[in-house]
């Protein structure tokens, strides 16, 4: 076949097709007459591939199997986005606590071993899977990437909620101590399940809302359940609210608001999820106080909620963590509070203490991870340093390191 020529000559560039996007997992409220097996879905440990089941094709996605597992029994349980309640066809699972240093050395029997102890820091009484449906939830490409990459949003309890799980964690330690007088190796009792609506703040507004652009948010969308949907048109499917910011206050604030400025936005979805596979607040809670600490240190003045919520927050992720030392085995913990003004009170000089400014731009090597592991279960070591230390084998520092956007609008 002869090549077809321009008038000059010049043949015409080829032009080779690209590939079709790889397909991604059906959403039920996006096809039509789905008919599901009897059983309520895959579990948080589940690892097997069904044919039989619509959401475990291998062909439709090209994340790893166990990313695809973890996606497909968010989208079987939950439906629709954490945040909008939409039932979008490009919904993401996303990690709440994500160890995205973890993954990257997470090859072979040294990535297990530091998964496992990983998640040990976590455990007390249940045991807690990075893979678990607990943390986990969908939200949109889009804000996905707001809330991982950016975060330009956070899930907060309510204040008053907050305090309480500060007063809870505390008695829970100090049961601890009272244990551990008998029995030195005794463990913290199982920590206590908590629902609420999740309050949303807001942290980046110029990234995630430019120019005053609402948020749309479908409120009371109805789950499918046995195969067919509870509504009988979309009418019934919900109703979409507009949420914006109050820009009309001398403070800034990080609370979204409806039309009639009478409400703020909270969110408490509806999910099919099993008790034990139920959202983990403790996760959300370590997941908002990082959010919150990088926007108190980049964002400039911060909003009234920052700087209301991140000392509660920092608090409850210290008693998290908190270990039992000698001297505290004979008398009950004592707190330990922000303050803003005069900051961390890290010993500097203590032995326990290691350098979390050593190796910030890649994975921990073994050496730095097993000495954060070994402070972050250190009883004698401050709070603030074990605090440190937990964050650097999370996140491979201090704190989650997240990007600023580059907007239009800074050319």
């Amino acid at each position: 076949m002869s090549k077809v020529h321009r008038l000059d000559g010049v043949p015409f560039p080829i032009v080779k097709n690209r590939p079709p996007a790889p397909k991604l997992p059906p959403n039920p409220h996006l096809v039509d007459n789905l008919i599901r097996p009897a059983s309520p879905g895959p579990s948080s440990t589940s690892t097997s591939d069904s044919d039989s089941s619509p959401f475990c094709d291998s062909s439709f996605h090209p994340l790893t199997r166990d990313e695809k597992v973890f996606r497909n029994a968010l989208l079987w349980t939950d439906q629709f986005s954490f945040l909008t309640g939409a039932a979008s066809a490009d919904l993401e699972a996303c990690r709440i606590v994500d160890v995205a240093g973890l993954r990257l050395r997470g090859e072979g029997e040294e990535g297990a071993e530091r998964r496992k102890e990983v998640e040990d820091l976590f455990n007390y009484g249940d045991r807690f899977s990075l893979d678990g449906l607990y943390n986990g939830i969908l939200l949109e490409a889009s804000l996905h990437r707001q809330w991982s990459t950016y975060a330009s949003f956070c899930f907060v309890p309510p204040l008053p909620v907050a305090r309480v799980l500060v007063d809870a964690l505390k008695a829970l330690n100090e049961v601890w101590v009272s244990l551990i007088t008998s029995d030195p190796a005794a463990p913290r009792s199982t920590l206590p399940k908590f629902s609420f609506p999740w309050t949303v703040l807001v942290l980046n507004p110029r990234a995630l809302l430019p120019h005053g652009k609402p948020l749309t948010v479908l409120e009371n969308p109805l789950l499918i359940r046995g195969g067919r949907s509870e509504a009988q048109g979309d009418t019934l499917a919900g109703v979409w609210e507009r949420w914006t910011l109050d820009t009309g206050t001398p403070e800034c604030s990080s609370l979204l608001w409806d039309p009639t400025h009478t409400r703020t936005l909270t969110i408490e979805p509806a999910s099919l999820r099993e008790r034990r596979a139920e959202l983990s607040a403790w996760a959300m809670i370590l997941n908002a106080e990082d959010k919150l600490r990088y926007a108190h240190e980049n964002y400039t003045p911060p909003t009234k909620e920052v700087r209301e919520y991140y000392p509660v927050l920092k608090e409850i992720v210290r008693l998290l963590f908190w270990q039992p030392g000698v001297e505290t085995r004979a008398r009950t913990q004592q707190s330990t509070t922000l303050n803003f003004d005069e900051g961390p009170t890290a010993t500097a000089d203590s032995d326990s203490v290691i350098d979390l400014t050593a190796d910030e731009d890649g994975p921990l090597s073994d050496s730095e991870f097993h000495a954060a592991l070994t402070t972050a279960r250190d009883p004698h070591a401050d709070a603030d340093d074990r605090l440190d230390a937990v964050k650097r084998v999370l996140f491979g520092g201090t704190g989650r390191g997240y990007e600023t956007p580059l907007l239009s609008t800074d050319f």
